[in-house]
């Protein structure tokens, strides 16, 4: 017993001096002593933020500056996408906003997430990423009354289209609050409409609790971003709205105490948190008994719930 619980207490210490030593890279632009580069970059991958650490570091070894400049192609090449998928909504009318992609720091997104505000929409714009950008339906993900996801064979990656903010079809945002809460930014030069700041932290702090349980070193980096950028009483009237106070409390004291990174969720908390937006949100009230029903029913769910909350990341 004294010998497992003295591994956790070295691998805690491991984790947070790496974590700290990757803050100290990104923050400075340059290599910590007595680090491993190669330890690093397997501690920057696993907390989204591999192209950022890059990005940042003044020098690099030739064999990562190649690796670099993929990346950075990548990063351009999602953000023409993201411009072009833009430009073609509005050209359709169709009310959208592009939400937990365009990030405060640099982040090479593996998706293109866009929340359609009603359900003519969502059929249009269907139709439009599947005719105008010749985009594949995920058979992996089906259509459903919440969302649908496509594969752009060129690009090599995927556009999601939610109907509404959800995990399983479980509402953790209301989009009714987010609809009038929209702001306009340019992207390749192409106005993109996207949440507002206040908006936008909450989607990722509720992604972070709700959707992943882990709270990575991107997310770290992008709410302290955003909270520099803020008006307080604006943050404060939002939290309200979304009914996501509580939520943004235990983010930032789970951020607060954590050592290192990736840090988990505790699954007390989670189930703290979704009760209480089962109680203060009418929306994750109306949505949350199919999920809850079909988990109990269903053991394989349920274990993979239940292993979802072991993961280091996502």
């Amino acid at each position: 017993m004294r010998t497992k619980q003295k591994f956790v207490a070295d691998n805690s210490i491991v984790k947070t001096k790496i974590t700290e030593q990757l803050i100290y890279a990104i923050s400075e632009g340059s290599l910590p002593l007595n680090v491993s580069f190669t330890d690093l970059i397997s501690h920057a991958r696993i907390n989204k933020v591999l192209f950022y650490l890059l990005l940042r570091m003044n020098k690099l070894p030739k064999n990562l500056q190649s690796f670099k400049s993929n990346l950075i192609n990548r990063y351009e090449k999602i953000n023409k996408t993201i411009g072009d998928i833009a430009e073609l909504m509005e050209n359709e009318r169709i009310k959208y906003c592009v939400f937990k992609t365009l990030r405060p720091v640099p982040y090479l997104s593996p998706d293109i997430d866009i929340l359609i505000f009603d359900h003519q929409s969502l059929l249009k714009a269907v139709n439009v990423v599947r005719e105008k950008l010749h985009a594949k339906m995920d058979s992996s993900m089906p259509m459903s009354n919440y969302s649908c996801s496509f594969y752009l064979d060129r690009e090599k990656f995927y556009v999601d289209l939610y109907a509404k903010i959800h995990v399983a079809g479980f509402t953790y945002i209301p989009k009714d609050e987010l609809k009038s809460s929209c702001t306009t930014t340019k992207v390749k030069g192409k106005p993109v409409t996207v949440l507002e700041p206040e908006y936008e932290l909450i989607t990722l702090v509720g992604h972070a609790i709700f959707k992943e349980q882990v709270i990575t070193l991107l997310d770290y980096f992008c709410v302290v971003s955003l909270l520099s950028k803020i008006n307080f009483k604006s943050l404060e009237k939002a939290l309200q709205r979304t009914n996501m106070f509580p939520s943004f409390v235990s983010f930032l004291d789970t951020m607060k105490r954590s050592h290192y990174f990736p840090t988990p969720i505790k699954p007390s908390e989670f189930l703290k948190l979704t009760f209480h937006k089962f109680f203060a949100d009418p929306e994750a009230r109306k949505t949350i008994l199919n999920p809850l029903f079909e988990l109990l029913q269903n053991r394989q769910k349920l274990v993979m719930m239940l292993e979802h909350f072991r993961r280091e990341t996502y």
